[in-house]
């Protein structure tokens, strides 16, 4: 999807046409995140921008590519922190297999029963 722009000629006379273009914070607000994310991901050569009187616009290949890029999960980072302690935790017993070790888990019923019993051994 390209805009032909009349009126403005290439090298050779010819009308110059660009490709689709989304204000930046047009695409800031459809994606939920802040102008300056914006600002950093074309910082970080992730987006193209394009100057226009002062405001920057998008291209739409640029957009597209980043998408497809975000779906392969070229972005993913592993989590930081007392999640990561967590995650490794839940790894190490998947892999140990103790969830197998214990049995078939309770049905709800009967943790209310004993909970019951205890405290009233009538």
């Amino acid at each position: 999807m390209g805009i032909t722009l009349h009126g403005v000629s290439g090298g050779e006379g010819q009308p110059i046409t660009t490709a689709g273009l989304r204000a930046a914070k047009a695409v800031a607000r459809d994606e939920g995140v802040s102008d300056v994310t914006i600002w950093r991901r074309v910082k970080r050569g992730l987006l193209t921008s394009v100057n226009i009187a002062g405001r920057p616009y998008i291209t739409s290949e640029s957009l597209a590519e980043f998408y497809r890029r975000a779906v392969a999960g070229e972005f993913a980072k592993p989590p930081a922190g007392a999640a990561r302690k967590s995650a490794e935790a839940r790894a190490e017993k998947g892999r140990s297999g103790n969830m197998r070790d214990k049995g078939p888990l309770p049905a709800a019923g009967d943790f209310l029963l004993k909970r019951r019993s205890r405290r009233n051994p009538a």
